[in-house]
């Protein structure tokens, strides 16, 4: 098997890989085979789509405070609150929350990083996102969650209040399952 860091740019790999041999047990190899099947691709760039979802998240969730939660709960949660209890949380705690787990897995803090992080999280929480970047360097989001309208607006308060903060002026558009939003950067 051949292990590699990858950057993804529209489905290319850039970086150098390097090889490395490792014993897996046949059930696991038998599992990876059918998935990557499933998937469509090589075996090899399905594990190393594992491999990268485990050191890009997987080694961070737990240490940060991440535990797996299911969706119809947190959307039941949500549903439950008024709108100035959303915002108060996206304004608080979400917010700073959110700050503190970007800087400890991207090791940094800028619009850039901050972006990847949620981005990343999102992906690692079963939501589909979708980043494109316009030809004028501004940036389209599209996060798709299906967790409801206060859930929309929690990510669009935490979003806005900490793109704001280093000078960006984002524009949403909410909605039940999705939120939206572009910035130039």
């Amino acid at each position: 098997m051949h292990e590699a860091d990858f950057k993804e740019d529209s489905s290319t790999f850039h970086e150098d890989s390097v090889n490395a041999t490792f014993r897996v047990s046949s059930a696991v190899m038998k599992k990876l085979r059918a998935e990557s099947e499933k998937r469509q691709t090589s075996l090899n760039a399905y594990i190393n789509q594992v491999l990268r979802q485990h050191v890009e998240w997987d080694l961070f969730e737990s240490k940060i405070g991440m535990m797996p939660f299911p969706k119809p709960v947190l959307a039941s949660i949500f549903a439950s609150m008024n709108q100035d209890e959303v915002e108060k949380l996206a304004n608080g705690i979400g917010k700073s929350t959110a700050i503190d787990m970007s800087i400890f897995v991207q090791g940094r803090f800028n619009s850039d990083a901050f972006i990847s992080w949620i981005e990343m999280r999102m992906k690692n929480s079963g939501c589909e996102v979708a980043h494109r970047t316009r030809e004028d360097g501004g940036h389209n989001i599209i996060i798709k969650h299906d967790l409801g309208k206060n859930w929309s607006l929690y990510l669009k308060i935490m979003l806005e209040s900490t793109l704001e903060a280093f000078g960006k002026a984002p524009v949403f558009f909410i909605s039940d399952s999705l939120v939206s939003l572009e910035y130039k950067n």
